[in-house]
């Protein structure tokens, strides 16, 4: 139907650099909006007290199950999130805080505009969880009755999702990360066998070094007969640029037979702190051959000084019941239209868009747009044969450290003959906080996926069309 076109995910991942990175930029961001909201926060910060609204909410009764739904799955020992918010201590710490981030929608991160459209796995918390938080801490963060503190949510071996996996696909061997303050990229395979073929409902990417994994691309392959997939080595290090070359690597790994098959790919996403699991709705899942290999794409590494190692890993969960519609996936690239070299000047604000014809009729399960750190803006939009429009997604303030499968509340039906339309900004200029040179440097734009480079990708997971689908779930995951 559409061209497949590889994407790569670029985030940073370093809790400790996620603490300090995100504390300044909501302080700059919060800063920029008036120097009021900026006094607030320190006042928050430094524990003075709200006006007394009331006496009844608690921290067992009340606060405890919006923390341990919304905050835990990441805010925890074993999470991705600087500082745990586990325990009546660790919340209660941090009230004014937590207190002033949900005030103003900095946390839980969602990017989405929810005016534009609703997603079933969106962390946004409704107006009363927010009021009932603030005038908790307004009426001094009580505890309440402890012994009516709902259990701790309990996720197994880091993961978000509760279930045990069905098949845990990892590294085979630790990756020695050079202590070098570099960034390090790497090509990982990882072969695997199971007793039969089958499709998985869910998929989670799991980090073995949460302090440097940066982000991941992966794919799954079936792989023909002839080829060993146990053979050759592990991986390779990418050089200066990140280029993907399918021939060199399948090649490399010793993936394709003596007739010179290659491996078919069966899947492919990608991982970035605080992205949702994926989690497909009923009777559907992407395919799982017995026999095949799982690779982890430009798999980032952020700077160290020390030397140390990583062994990152999937979940599986496989589905029980009949999959009558095999989840599908397509991401799409702005057309080039200059010769030589695609650059987004130094002191310059630019737009770029992409245009796609959808040939059948089909049903989108989750959409994931992609930018780097000049990336202000971006929005998606289907334009129907009779011209109407359907909204699909809208990031107005677009933050390369907070980037989400958005999974559709309900899935969204696209006839034969529809327009995806994406329009992108991006801000090269010193007016851009998150803009890496200082002073704006030119820079190149879809030359490779070079952190140090832009680029603008939408990916999309569908299905084929099935009556009724507008009444169907885009994912299984409800937050």
């Amino acid at each position: 139907m559409v061209q497949h076109v590889h994407v790569y995910f670029c985030i940073r991942s370093s809790r400790d650099a996620f603490a300090s990175v995100h504390t300044f930029r909501f302080w700059l961001r919060t800063k920029k909006r008036g120097l009021m909201p900026l006094f607030y926060w320190l006042a928050t910060w430094i524990g003075t007290p709200y006006q007394a609204y009331t006496q009844d909410i608690t921290f067992a009764s009340h606060i405890a199950p919006i923390i341990f739904e919304h905050c835990t799955p990441c805010h925890r020992p074993d999470g991705y999130a600087p500082f745990p918010l586990t325990t009546y201590e660790e919340v209660s710490r941090r009230a004014g805080f937590i207190a002033h981030v949900t005030e103003i929608g900095y946390m839980p991160p969602w990017k989405a505009n929810p005016g534009f459209r609703h997603f079933a796995n969106e962390r946004i918390l409704p107006p009363a969880q927010v009021e009932a938080i603030t005038r908790w801490v307004a009426a001094g963060a009580p505890e309440g009755n402890r012994a009516a503190t709902p259990p701790v949510p309990v996720f197994p071996a880091g993961s978000q999702l509760a279930d045990q996996p069905d098949l845990v696909v990892s590294m085979r061997e630790p990756f020695q990360i050079p202590g070098n303050n570099r960034q390090t990229y790497i090509c990982y395979k990882i072969p695997y066998e199971i007793e039969r073929d089958t499709f998985v409902r869910a998929i989670e990417f799991i980090p073995g070094n949460k302090q440097l994994v940066h982000h991941a691309s992966y794919q799954v392959l079936a792989v023909s007969p002839g080829a060993d997939i146990y053979e050759g080595p592990d991986y390779f290090v990418y050089g200066d640029s990140q280029y993907v070359d399918d021939a060199h690597d399948y090649a490399y790994f010793g993936l394709v037979d003596d007739q010179g098959n290659l491996p078919v790919e069966t899947f492919h996403s990608g991982w970035l702190p605080g992205v949702s699991p994926q989690v497909f709705p009923e009777e559907s899942g992407f395919y799982l051959p017995k026999r095949g290999v799982l690779i982890i794409r430009n798999l980032h590494y952020a700077p160290t000084p020390v030397d140390t190692t990583d062994q990152s890993r999937l979940h599986l969960y496989f589905n029980q019941g009949p999959v009558l519609r095999p989840v599908l996936f397509a991401a799409f690239a702005p057309r080039k239209t200059v010769t030589g070299d695609w650059i987004i000047p130094a002191d310059s604000v630019v737009h770029h868009h992409i245009n796609v014809k959808f040939k059948d009729e089909v049903s989108l399960l989750s959409i994931n747009p992609h930018m780097h750190r000049l990336g202000t803006y971006i929005k998606a939009y289907l334009i129907l044969p009779g011209q109407d429009t359907v909204p699909l997604v809208e990031v107005p303030r677009w933050d390369f450290d907070w980037q989400e499968f958005y999974a559709f509340d309900k899935l969204i039906h696209v006839p034969a003959g529809s327009v995806l339309r994406v329009e992108g900004t991006f801000d090269n200029t010193d007016r851009n906080y998150d803009n890496p040179n200082s002073p704006p440097q030119d820079v190149f734009f879809e030359r490779a996926m070079d952190d140090s480079d832009e680029m603008m990708r939408l990916v999309v997971q569908y299905l084929p069309y099935w009556p009724g689908d507008e009444q169907r779930s885009g994912s299984a995951l409800r937050r």
